[in-house]
């Protein structure tokens, strides 16, 4: 995370040519980088990756003096 921006890259680790044979190859083996704009008082509080999904945790923090009050 830098700033307001979270970018999220996977890298493939390719086993050597030789050594692996295909019958068919269903999913792409490529790098790739997404970059997501976050809104205001978004803090990033953790990332796992379970079951092939990735779970990103963010909460919004909002400032005492930027919260509705009530009179």
């Amino acid at each position: 995370m830098d700033q307001d921006q979270l970018t999220i890259r996977g890298v493939k680790v390719r086993p050597s040519e030789g050594t692996v044979e295909y019958l068919h190859r269903g999913l792409a083996a490529r790098d790739f980088e997404q970059t997501f704009t976050l809104a205001e008082y978004m803090e990033v509080r953790g990332a796992k990756v379970e079951n092939g999904m990735l779970q990103i945790d963010i909460q919004r923090l909002v400032p005492e003096a930027l919260k509705p009050r009530r009179i």
